[in-house]
């Protein structure tokens, strides 16, 4: 089971850069269906240039089981801004593993 307090894990409408700012301005736009998102780690953005978590509009996107599970294992990340990027479907994640069960 993975448990933990998250402080700055926000989701918001499509278009919201949650600032009042306009889309051109920041917003964060993952594609949580794409491969290279779902694979992606820790987060679905990491290593985008304009993304280190500090703010809302900077935020890392969690689209998979996996990435969640890596902000949970985080030991320096828990202060960071996360959005979550898509449903996540928990119910056959094994947290030990990392991995889906069958």
């Amino acid at each position: 089971m993975i448990s933990c307090k998250i402080n700055n894990l926000v989701e918001w409408d499509k278009g919201d850069s949650g600032s009042g700012s306009s889309p051109s301005e920041g917003v964060i736009s993952t594609d949580c269906t794409s491969v290279s998102a779902q694979n992606n780690t820790p987060y679905a953005n990491s290593g985008n240039s304009d993304i280190d978590g500090s703010s809302k509009n900077k935020a890392f996107v969690i689209c998979t089981p996996q990435q969640l599970k890596a902000l949970v294992d985080s030991t320096t990340d828990l202060d960071k801004h996360f959005k979550l990027g898509s449903d996540l479907q928990l119910s056959s994640f094994d947290s030990s593993t990392s991995e889906k069960t069958i």
